[in-house]
């Protein structure tokens, strides 16, 4: 028969055994300088394992395409409103040569009859914009895009 303070001793024992398994066996890596993750953030694997449709990896948004045809845009100027902060993306297609003018953001560039110019910047000015075609003739410019920033 064990004494009273052995069953204390063992009982003990047990505890301390217990905690030094759980912090062993725990999944940390034992690297301090390991990054955490929290509710906001996503593991490097781009999953919390919640399974919920936000961890699942999303399709990139398609780029919204400017068809100049004879000088103007066919279907009129796109409209495109984005967050502050968000990225503007858009890519203007001709059928003739000129240049894509974003105004607010002095953003210049040449599109080439047969050939896609890729127009991509942070908004980082809210306010409303336009996008003009600046044609390398005498008829001037025409409003392509209209492009809202709003607050995010």
């Amino acid at each position: 028969m064990q004494s009273r303070g052995a069953r204390v001793a063992v009982a003990l024992s047990a505890i301390v055994a217990a905690v030094f398994l759980f912090l062993v066996l725990r999944d940390d890596g034992g690297d301090e300088r390991a990054p955490t993750t929290t509710a906001a953030q996503k593991p490097a694997g781009g999953s919390t394992g919640k399974g919920d449709a936000a961890d699942r990896p999303q399709p990139k948004p398609e780029v919204p395409t400017v068809e100049i045809v004879g000088g103007e845009p066919k279907g009129g100027p796109l409209a495109l409103r984005v967050e502050g902060g968000d990225e503007v993306r858009f890519r203007v297609e001709s059928d003739t040569p000129g240049e894509v003018h974003v105004h607010g953001y002095e953003i210049y560039k040449e599109v080439e009859p047969g050939s896609a110019a890729g127009i991509s910047f942070p908004a980082e000015i809210e306010g409303a914009f336009e996008v003009e075609m600046h044609r390398f003739t005498d008829e001037g410019h025409v409003e392509i895009v209209a492009l809202e920033v709003v607050p995010s």
